[in-house]
């Protein structure tokens, strides 16, 4: 034994270093030059010769250690494992903030004046790139997943040895992924359909109202010229109050409002309008007056009358499209079983990999995975509500308002064209009239 012993450092000498100056433990410190090394070493190696021993020969007894280096070995092997899981716990942290960096230093070459950058590549880290502030973000749902998460880590980390008890089996998760994901998609499809298909009748609102404002723009028959004149003034006041009370309307459609009176009506108008069940329709039916009022006039052919009348129908149909879809939400089980599925997932993924992934790694996995579903549903219902005050609804008083300045421009130059043919126009002396 005091053989072993002493050829101990010699035989082990390349795997085993002091653990105070990192010196070979063959040879004693370079520093101190005291026995707390050798004998460190000679425990070290002792140790791993007992062990060996042990597993190559098991009929063989384990040689004990002496006192003092058994207190050596377990100081030895206690530094090394907390050096160990330091370094284990580190390293993804520094490996996830280099991964950061290069996105950050990215970020700001693309602001420089040393690097321009196509508009293909600002995009991804301006507005409504990687590090915008507009997320789709549900926070209590999202809170719950992220609370499980952190508390399936706490019992992996502090509870090793318990964390079996609570270990789901990882096979309903597998089976209930699948259909999962074709909800979710589904839901996604259907939401983005329904949000384009609404801004495709607001569009067509648009063409309507510009439509019936450009057929309007004729010349005055030879008689009647003063009602024709008012009639077509209350056409065009008519057809630019029609464009305010379509945007208030779809703007509060899932809520009543106040009535907010259109600067461009008259007074009667006005009254008119206020007192109507749907100032939307009254203002339609008033439009529609002006038509066959134009007509009896001979403003308006009868074709184009014919065709006026046509554009009203695509008008009322369009509208009546847009406040069903603002109304009229997704069928209520449908959606009540997605988000059930959905939640349920997220919330016991955790436990699922608990023993299978590090505990420092179980929180960041549960809240990417929690922020990436939830954040389709979340979008989902954006789109699903495609009218109202957010920067992804429709903007349909910025389109109307548009159409609206384009009617009154359309007035402004038929008023002008009137006056121009009234200037060129002989009085009953023979002479042209004076503007």
């Amino acid at each position: 034994m005091h053989q072993l012993l002493r050829t101990a450092p010699s035989m082990s000498s390349r795997m085993f270093r002091c653990w105070r100056c990192r010196s070979d433990c063959r040879a004693f410190c370079s520093s101190t030059r005291d026995r707390a090394c050798f004998q460190h070493s000679t425990a070290a190696d002792v140790g791993v010769l007992a062990a060996r021993s042990a597993a190559t020969l098991p009929s063989v007894r384990a040689v004990p250690l002496p006192r003092g280096m058994q207190h050596e070995s377990r100081r030895m092997q206690s530094s090394t494992g907390a050096t160990r899981e330091a370094s284990d716990a580190y390293f993804p942290v520094a490996v996830a903030l280099g991964m950061g960096g290069i996105l950050f230093g990215v970020s700001k070459l693309s602001n420089t004046t040393l690097f321009e950058p196509r508009e293909h590549d600002t995009v991804w880290f301006g507005n409504r790139g990687v590090f915008s502030s507009e997320r789709a973000c549900a926070i209590l749902p999202i809170t719950a997943c992220a609370a499980s998460g952190l508390f399936a880590a706490g019992i992996a980390h502090f509870f090793p040895v318990h964390a079996a008890w609570v270990e789901l089996p990882s096979k309903p998760h597998e089976l209930l992924a699948f259909p999962l994901a074709i909800l979710v998609a589904f839901r996604f499809d259907k939401s983005y359909e329904r949000w384009w298909f609404a801004r495709s009748e607001v569009e067509s609102m648009s063409s309507c109202i510009l439509s019936l404002a450009v057929h309007a723009t004729s010349e005055l028959p030879k008689d009647n010229q003063e009602e024709a004149k008012r009639n077509i003034d209350q056409f065009f006041s008519r057809l630019v109050a029609l464009c305010d009370l379509i945007s208030l309307k779809l703007k509060h459609c899932a809520e009543p409002c106040a009535f907010v009176a259109p600067e461009s009506l008259s007074p009667e108008d006005v009254a008119c309008c206020s007192e109507a069940s749907d100032s939307v329709f009254w203002c339609m039916k008033a439009i529609v007056h002006c038509i066959a009022e134009g007509q009896r006039l001979e403003q308006f052919s009868g074709e184009l009358a014919a065709q006026m009348y046509s554009t009203m129908d695509s008008l009322q149909n369009s509208y009546r499209t847009c406040t069903m879809l603002e109304t009229q939400k997704s069928p209520a089980p449908f959606v009540v079983h997605m988000r059930s599925l959905l939640l349920f997932w997220c919330f016991t993924f955790p436990f699922t990999i608990i023993k299978n992934v590090r505990p420092i790694l179980v929180l960041p996995t549960q809240f990417l995975l929690s922020f990436a579903l939830m954040g389709i549903e979340f979008c989902s219902r954006e789109m699903e509500q495609p009218f109202g005050d957010d920067d992804i609804d429709i903007p349909v008083f910025e389109l109307l308002g548009d159409i609206k300045k384009q009617v009154q421009d359309a007035h402004c130059s038929e008023i002008r064209g009137l006056c121009s043919d009234k200037a060129k126009a002989p009085d009953s002396s023979g002479r042209r009239g004076q503007t």
